[in-house]
Order: structure tokens, then sequence, then C-alpha cells
């Protein structure tokens, strides 16, 4: 496991979370 496959489900679990938050329709 590589360090950019980490960061790759970090950043997506990050922007679901946004997503499901409503953070991103404020834009």
């Amino acid at each position: 496991m590589t360090v950019y496959y980490v960061l790759e489900i970090e950043l997506t679990a990050f922007v679901a979370h946004q997503i499901s938050s409503g953070d991103i329709k404020g834009r």
C-alpha cells in the first residue's frame, strides 16, 4: 500500500463528508 493510495482514500472520504454535510452546495 503506497502513500498516494492512502491519500486517495482519505480525500475520497473527505469529499464524501463535505457533500453529505452540504458544504459543497454553498459554493
